[in-house]
C-alpha cells in the first residue's frame, strides 16, 4: 500500500492484485475429492432391513464434553424426528445410520429401501456403503458440537 500526504488531506492510493488460479464455479459438475461426500448413484448402499438388525450403541456420558456431537434428525417434510449425542471419535457411520432406521421404523417400504442423511449448508451428503460402515463420524466429516441431518429416500 503507497500512501501520500497532501498538506489539506490524506490520500491512500491501493496497489489493485489481480486473481490469479483456480476457482470452483456454482453448479460445477466434476466430482468431489472431498471424502464426506458422497454420490447418490452409488450401488452399494445398505437396506434399512440390514440395520435393524443391528443394535444401537449407548449414548456417551452425561459428563464427556470433548468429541461430542448432537445430532437432529429430522424428515423430507423438515420436522424433527429425532435427536441424540455421538461420540465423533468412537461411533461409526453404521451407529449412526442404525439409529435413523429405529427412528424411521416401519415407514420404509417394509426394509427394502435406503436413504441418505444430507447436511444443507454447505451441502454433505452420507449414504451408508460396505467400505465406509466402519468409518468413525470424525473421518466421515461429523464434528463435535451440533448438527442437523435430513433423511433423503432414494
Amino acid at each position: 500500500m503507497k500512501t501520500t500526504t497532501n498538506p489539506t488531506t490524506k490520500v491512500v492510493e491501493e496497489k489493485k492484485s489481480r486473481f490469479e488460479g483456480t476457482g470452483q464455479t456454482l453448479m460445477d459438475k466434476s466430482p468431489s475429492s472431498s471424502p464426506s461426500k458422497a454420490s447418490p448413484t452409488q450401488s452399494t448402499a445398505i437396506t434399512t432391513q440390514q440395520l435393524l438388525s443391528q443394535p444401537i450403541p449407548p449414548e456417551p456420558s452425561a459428563t464427556q464434553k470433548e468429541n461430542v456431537t448432537t445430532i437432529q434428525i429430522r424428515n423430507e417434510r423438515g420436522q424433527t424426528i429425532g435427536r441424540r449425542k455421538f461420540d465423533v471419535s468412537i461411533h461409526t457411520l453404521s451407529h449412526l445410520f442404525v439409529y435413523v432406521s429405529s427412528i424411521l421404523g416401519d415407514d420404509t417400504d417394509g426394509g427394502e429401501s435406503t436413504f441418505r442423511l444430507v447436511s444443507r449448508f454447505p451441502r454433505h451428503v452420507w449414504i451408508l456403503e460396505e467400505d465406509k460402515k466402519d468409518d468413525v463420524l470424525e473421518e466421515c466429516g461429523v464434528n463435535a458440537g451440533q448438527m442437523m441431518l435430513f433423511v433423503e429416500r432414494e
